[in-house]
């Protein structure tokens, strides 16, 4: 560029030599206009070698709204790569030496061909030429915006590992020029995108949209409800997208102006299918009923119990949390044991689940593997329908699952004592030591006097490595130890169960959806709201109503009592009023219908109001609450209601 500057400073260019690159800019265009290939090259060669070389006067008279669609017509003619090639160096040196020709280069189309032969690599000096026009494009901060939309960043970094460092820093530096437009355009991006994707007339194809292909590639720059918004409407089927779009518009007020009459005629309605279940066997009727066929993803499913009055979300919210609790059960034998008491019913590991790693020898490896073909169409079913599950998984699954690699620090996620221990053996490694100072102790021991060998911790029974039981840990080998741990773990021990838990998913939604949402909103969607309920939030999200008002004594003690609840405790008054035991993203404020206490009486006279317990109906959120005369009393009668009267839908 100096160089190129230097020579625009020089005025001793005569008018002979400026009427000669005149003639030669005309021939250059005339070859470009003809329909001869070899012309065309030709034409090329002589503009690359104008642009390259040229005075001020001779920038002047090339004209980039003549020449700029010329050559990405050249451009487009893939079958021949030299004329490619030379079509993307001259314009690289147009973009360079003409500050306006990247406005043309956008106007025409051009980000998209440069972004094409990235993505579909015919020719590594031709990506490399291509990354190299895109970082002058980029370096216009209204075009580098134009370039996110169009998925410029994933495009740029596909191929960066296999290119030259010159090429990796004008691919960063090309990333950092539109990153730096984050702050700028990120609730343009939200509106834009939100009104982008409420067309009707685009339902159930939005997977191919700007918007989509930019909160997949940049997630960062759309706000968490908006991001949900475009996997509903675009990942979800054509008719949850209707659906979905007339919820929105319904959410912010659009159709205030229509009578109610036609808000109840929506264009489209989810069919519910009703299935009926056994209540102590919620597991194996939900695998009878989604494990083995692929179910439509057009309708809702509802679920009943056999011998029970419930139905509606309530029973349907409880026995997504039923077959949650019955997948955590230690007698499976899918997850991975760690600090789990020996009575203990179920997995609580307080990072989450992590599948438990086997031999391929295994007999358990088939069985085990059909859980998680399960559990994958479970998880999709439940983000279809929006219900709530109540099976933490670790971080780790989450990130398997949306495709993401994974290495030794994760290991703390899937056991910290075990993590921090193959961390100080990294640590040690890298010294070159051949002592380790281990975790929650301030003295170093040697690794020799370890005692371990090549077996996988807590499992003596699977070698690492070919008779892995008789080689014994020393420093020598200890990177190779960390290494095989990690690759068994992560990746070897529970290959199938990903691989099936991933296709499982993919049957009802494609797994690059879950790019638009991060480890923790992905675990938050599927698994609820997990903080505790305060006092402020019961006052701002609640109502009262038939024989009770917001600011009366009963619901002020009440408010008083939840807030009062542990964690534990909280997530038991939940199911019983919803029938899950957590609330949805976002905590009362997003509960639907919402959260209603009333005055509960008792047409037999013989029953006196404080001697009943409170009761819920499930499916409108209601609370039913005798007025007790004392906050003592309600307490305790509400706590033998949690206690006591949840594992049944009757009528009360």
């Amino acid at each position: 560029m100096e160089q190129f500057f230097s020579r625009l400073m020089m005025d001793s260019v005569g008018p002979i030599a400026h009427r000669r690159e005149l003639k030669e800019i005309t021939s250059a265009r005339e070859s470009l206009e003809a329909d001869d290939e070899g012309q065309q090259i030709d034409g090329l060669a002589g503009l690359c070698n104008l642009l390259n070389m040229a005075t001020p006067l001779t920038i002047s008279a090339i004209r980039p709204s003549v020449f700029v669609p010329l050559l990405l017509n050249c451009m487009r003619k893939e079958h021949n790569i030299d004329l490619v090639l030379l079509a993307a160096r001259a314009l690289t040196y147009m973009v360079d030496a003409i500050s306006s020709t990247v406005f043309v280069v956008v106007s025409e189309g051009g980000v998209e061909v440069l972004l094409t032969y990235l993505r579909d690599v015919k020719d590594i000096e031709l990506l490399e030429q291509c990354m190299m026009c895109l970082e002058k494009i980029t370096q216009n901060t209204t075009c580098a915006s134009v370039v996110l939309e169009k998925g410029g960043v994933s495009a740029l970094l596909m191929f960066v590992d296999f290119l030259s460092s010159a090429s990796q820093r004008k691919a960063w530096s090309s990333v950092v020029a539109m990153c730096r437009r984050v702050s700028v355009i990120n609730y343009q991006h939200n509106n834009k995108a939100m009104r982008h994707c409420s067309n009707f007339l685009l339902a159930g194809q939005h997977i191919t949209t700007w918007a989509v292909n930019l909160a997949m590639d940049c997630n960062f720059l759309f706000s968490t409800s908006t991001r949900k918004y475009l996997f509903d409407v675009s990942f979800c089927g054509t008719q949850r997208s209707v659906v979905q779009m007339q919820e929105n518009m319904d959410k912010y007020g659009i159709r205030d102006s229509l009578s109610a009459e036609r808000q109840q005629n929506r264009i489209f309605r989810l069919h519910k299918e009703k299935k009926r279940v056994w209540r102590d066997k919620a597991l194996a009727c939900a695998m009878a009923i989604m494990g083995k066929k692929r179910m439509s993803g057009s309708v809702v499913l509802e679920f009943e119990y056999y011998n029970e009055n419930g139905s509606g979300s309530g029973p349907t919210m409880e026995f997504y949390t039923l077959v949650s609790n019955e997948l955590r059960e230690i007698k499976l034998k899918l997850w991975r044991l760690s600090d789990e008491a020996p009575n203990d019913k179920y997995y609580q590991p307080h990072n989450g689940v992590y599948p438990q790693p086997v031999p391929e020898s295994s007999p358990l490896l088939e069985k085990m593997e059909s859980y998680f073909f399960f559990l994958g169409r479970f998880m999709a079913r439940a983000l279809l329908d929006k219900r709530i599950l109540s099976i933490p998984l670790s971080n780790v699954v989450h990130k398997t699952l949306r495709g993401d690699s994974c290495g030794v620090y994760d290991l703390i996620d899937i056991d910290e004592s075990l993590g921090k221990t193959i961390l100080a053996f990294v640590q040690a490694a890298r010294n070159g030591s051949d002592v380790v100072v281990m975790p929650h102790s301030t003295s170093a021991c040697r690794v020799e006097d370890l005692g371990l060998d090549f077996t996988l911790p807590g499992k003596e029974f699977v070698e690492l490595r070919e008779g892995g039981a008789t080689i014994p840990l020393i420093a020598s080998n200890l990177a190779d130890y960390c290494d095989l741990v990690t690759e068994y773990l992560l990746d070897k021990g529970v290959r199938r169960f990903v691989c099936a838990l991933r296709r499982g998913f993919n049957d009802y939604i494609p797994l690059c959806a879950l790019r638009m949402l991060s480890v923790s909103e992905l675990r938050e969607i599927l698994n609820g709201h997990n903080k505790l309920v305060k006092i402020e939030d019961l006052e701002a999200h609640c109502q009262a109503d038939h024989g009770y008002t917001m600011s009366c004594r009963h619901v002020r003690q009440l408010f008083e009592i939840i807030a009062s609840f542990n964690e534990e405790e909280q997530n038991a008054f939940f199911h019983f009023l919803t029938g899950s035991s957590h609330l949805p993203v976002g905590g009362l404020a997003s509960l639907q219908p919402k959260f209603t206490i009333v005055r509960k009486t008792s047409s037999d006279d013989k029953v006196r109001e404080q001697d009943q317990l409170p009761s819920a109906m499930t499916c409108q959120n209601y609370l039913k609450l005798p007025a007790y005369d004392s906050k003592e009393q309600m307490e305790q009668k509400l706590r033998l209601a949690l206690s006591e009267g949840c594992g049944a839908f009757l009528l009360t």
